[in-house]
């Protein structure tokens, strides 16, 4: 897996105008796992393995959201990144 600086600093959001049959949208920022990511059609949430896959986990540059089926034309698609912050280590002061 590929390291990354601050993946805080990079811009967790894209959004998209699908045409007609399209199925694959990319995500140009940084994720760890698939469930990092929350992916909307309209105002619909949609289901990992169900709706849609992830390929690019752990790639600095993102990757692509593919859809089991073709999306129509002029529908809205957002991707974007919802990852738990937690803080690891308690430092002593």
């Amino acid at each position: 897996m590929a390291s990354v600086d601050n993946v805080y600093d990079i811009a967790p959001i894209n959004k998209y105008v699908a045409s007609s049959g399209q199925t694959v949208f990319d995500y140009d920022f940084p994720i760890f796992d698939a469930v990092d990511l929350r992916v909307y059609v309209g105002d619909v949430l949609q289901s990992i393995g169900t709706d849609y896959t992830v390929q690019g986990e752990g790639n600095e540059n993102g990757g692509t959201v593919t859809f089991t089926s073709g999306r129509s034309n002029g529908q809205q698609i957002t991707i974007y990144r919802l990852m738990p912050i937690e803080r690891l280590t308690d430092m002593a002061q």
